[in-house]
């Protein structure tokens, strides 16, 4: 948990003048992007620039600028947020001094939006509470780093990994299979994280890469991993299909890729019931390739029998379905629902757990 052991200074001024700054977070972070990525192109390399143009990441920093000054004295309240952001950094393989750069451009930001002078008490207490958070997500990231090598198959920075296999699993879907080219162990991981496919098919120099679910179970990754990956397709012709999500598409068997090692939080919550008791079940309620996170998580209680996995997917039809046989054969309870009038007209030999509706609202 995130502790403060004494006050610094720069405590009170932040509380004085959250409220100065909390309406006006979302102009700053509008400001900030846009200048760090002129003044240090480099750090491009780490930001997706689809959700710079639809204003995702700038309205996502807002947030927690907010949410930091509002528990700048209550650090302990920001623990998971943090983690969660820890583990993002660490899968595009943000590093120290990266920091430097956020802080620079940002208290930039701040005193143009807020009309600050630089040198004033309240700019310089700002200052020391950004260099006080980047602190501890430094340390954070430190351990998750030396976390992430110490697995078994671990590994820091980049790692090739050869495509073992690719197979079509529904309409704009493939899974692909990876297994390390160095011929050692695959990396352990914990259901629900993701690999980040550090890889550039676009002209851009400063590509960001992407992340991807695990989509299978640990017991089944001995040997190599499996992502799931669906084409994004634009949403006119004059309109490119997504960079990555069509280089994914067009692997082949023998091609050679770079991931980072797996991060990220995705869990669900356990407590052994009462003696006597049943665990209840897990309900997975999910849509279009968002099942994948499901595939792995839900393993994990099948595997373990601690509690009953239920499936409810929506999605337009059978074709468009990932994994859906799959799924199907866990034997466990599933609800397929389709928005297409004859969405199920596929949907064939499936066993009797499966039930299956067309013409399903999907809201």
């Amino acid at each position: 948990p995130l502790s403060m052991s004494e006050t610094p200074s720069y405590v009170q001024i932040v509380k004085d003048t959250a409220h100065v700054v909390a309406p006006k977070a979302n102009d700053i972070t509008a400001v900030f992007y846009p200048k760090m990525l002129t003044n240090n192109p480099e750090v491009f390399k780490y930001f997706n620039k689809t959700n710079q143009r639809s204003g995702r990441q700038p309205t996502a920093l807002a947030a927690a600028v907010v949410a930091y000054a509002q528990n700048i004295d209550n650090l302990g309240a920001l623990t998971d947020a943090v983690t969660l952001m820890a583990h993002k950094h660490c899968a595009l393989g943000i590093q120290a001094e990266d920091y430097g750069v956020v802080h620079k451009n940002l208290m930039e930001a701040v005193a143009e939006v807020l009309g600050l002078d630089g040198n004033g008490d309240v700019a310089k207490g700002w200052s020391e509470a950004v260099l006080a958070l980047a602190g501890v997500l430094i340390n954070a990231e430190k351990e998750l780093y030396a976390s992430a090598e110490a697995r078994r198959g671990g590994w820091r920075g980049k790692r090739m990994f050869e495509v073992d296999e690719v197979v079509n699993e529904a309409r704009d879907v493939v899974s692909v299979y990876l297994k390390p080219q160095d011929g050692k162990d695959t990396p352990e991981f914990t259901p629900g994280q993701y690999i980040t496919l550090v890889e550039n098919p676009s002209k851009d120099v400063l590509f960001a890469p992407r992340h991807y679910t695990i989509s299978c179970r640990p017991s089944d990754a001995k040997d190599r991993l499996r992502i799931t990956v669906k084409l994004l397709r634009g949403p006119t012709s004059s309109v490119e299909d997504g960079i990555m999500s069509s280089f994914v598409n067009k692997l082949k068997a023998g091609n050679v890729v770079a991931l980072h090692p797996p991060f990220g939080v995705a869990s669900i919550p356990y407590a052994p019931p009462p003696a006597g008791e049943d665990g209840g079940a897990v309900v997975f309620l999910t849509a279009g390739i968002g099942i994948t996170t499901s595939v792995a998580l839900a393993g994990l209680e099948i595997e373990s029998g601690r509690r009953k996995a239920i499936f409810v997917h929506g999605d337009r039809s059978f074709e468009s379905h990932p994994l859906a046989k799959e799924i199907a054969a866990t034997g466990c309870p599933c609800l397929f629902a389709y928005s297409a009038a004859d969405g199920a007209a596929a949907a064939t030999g499936l066993p009797a757990t499966v039930t299956v509706e067309a013409g399903a609202r999907l809201t």
